[in-house]
């Protein structure tokens, strides 16, 4: 079996970019400018609805401020229901250019094709998460009561009333009581995202392997993926070190989208509206997304297709002792009873049948 190494994984990934039969970047353009147009629709959307309801005040536009938030909402949803299944749809299509199979525009599609397997495994892996900061918050807060950091919250705790139900509105609108216990959010935040992290690196290829066997899965899903990431969390480590540079400027463009807010707390003026400050800046990131994501993203997401495949045919673990062959159990056999002995049979008559003749 070749190793795992991330020189193969790139090589082969490289050669079946070139020798696809439909352009990868053609594909990759359509995928990301999709995306980006559709977030920059909803956000113009958001900006324009949000204008219309500072303008609504008083009891007379409550109607239709409502109306408006109910919008808002309905467009928040498209964006978080719509583009989950968009980006599978890449990634499988990135899986079947690392074979070196057909693709085509349409193949873009294939998540919103096979979207009960694809719901249920974004489900599973979002309770998966779920879970894993509810948690860690838990863990977070213990050890912060434990600590000597929550030492006026346990003091505050301990001197209330516990014979009757506590008040627990009463108790966030009580100034004292939210100031011993704000210390305790750090410690709960870094709880949760501690507990979070392995979960999302242990479900990372569950995207895979559903679009690669969607009929076996949600849960079939969750069990590979864990397996391939905890017998081999080594080797994809240093395989993500690899891509460092791609992660860095992913980074940087969704930072550029917010330098309307850090040019201004580093002393820097912009010479424009904050409106049109806004939306220039939020155009910069979009350009260097689409940018960047045309240059790298085959080639990135192609080697994590090389990556899968290799885990997908490595043999399973073999035990470290030889089992002994499985014995087969055969029923005990009852001793044959001896038969009783056969009587001798009188020989019959060879002559016709019937009554005798009398004889004189």
């Amino acid at each position: 079996m070749v190793p795992f190494a991330y020189k193969n994984f790139r090589k082969k990934g490289a050669d079946a970019l070139a020798d696809a039969s439909f352009s990868p970047q053609r594909l990759v353009l359509i995928h990301t400018a999709a995306a980006l147009g559709l977030s920059l629709i909803l956000n113009i959307l958001h900006y324009v609805l949000q204008q219309g309801i500072a303008g609504t005040g008083g009891l007379s536009g409550i109607g239709t401020r409502t109306v408006l938030e109910f919008i808002q909402t309905v467009l928040q949803i498209v964006n978080l229901v719509v583009l989950p299944f968009w980006n599978i749809g890449y990634l499988y299509t990135t899986l079947l250019l690392s074979r070196r199979q057909d693709v085509s525009q349409g193949t873009l599609l294939e998540g919103f094709r096979c979207w009960g397997p694809v719901l249920r495994t974004l489900i599973l892996r979002l309770l998966a998460l779920f879970i894993a900061a509810f948690l860690g918050g838990q863990a977070g807060a213990v050890v912060f009561m434990a600590s000597p950091a929550g030492l006026p919250f346990m003091e505050m705790f301990q001197g209330m009333d516990m014979t009757t139900t506590p008040d627990y509105a009463a108790l966030l609108e009580d100034p004292a009581f939210m100031a011993a216990m704000e210390p305790m959010i750090p410690w709960v935040a870094v709880g949760a995202v501690v507990l979070m992290i392995p979960v999302f690196y242990l479900t990372r290829f569950m995207r895979f392997a559903v679009m690669d066997q969607p009929d076996r899965g949600a849960f079939p899903a969750l069990f590979q993926s864990i397996r391939f990431t905890f017998r081999n969390l080594g080797k994809l480590l240093l395989l993500d070190l690899r891509f460092w540079w791609y992660y860095l400027l992913e980074v940087l463009t969704l930072v550029i989208g917010y330098g309307d807010l850090l040019l201004p707390l580093a002393g820097l003026q912009l010479p424009m509206q904050e409106d049109v400050a806004m939306f220039l800046f939020y155009g910069i990131s979009l350009l260097a997304q689409l940018c960047l994501y045309v240059w790298a993203k085959n080639g990135v997401f192609v080697t994590y297709a090389q990556a899968y495949d290799w885990l997908k045919a490595m043999p399973k673990a073999t035990p470290s002792r030889p089992v002994p062959p499985a014995q087969v159990y055969t029923p005990p056999q009852q001793p044959q009873q001896p038969q009783p002995p056969q009587q001798p049979q009188k020989p019959q008559s060879s002559g016709p049948s019937g009554p005798v003749p009398w004889k004189y």
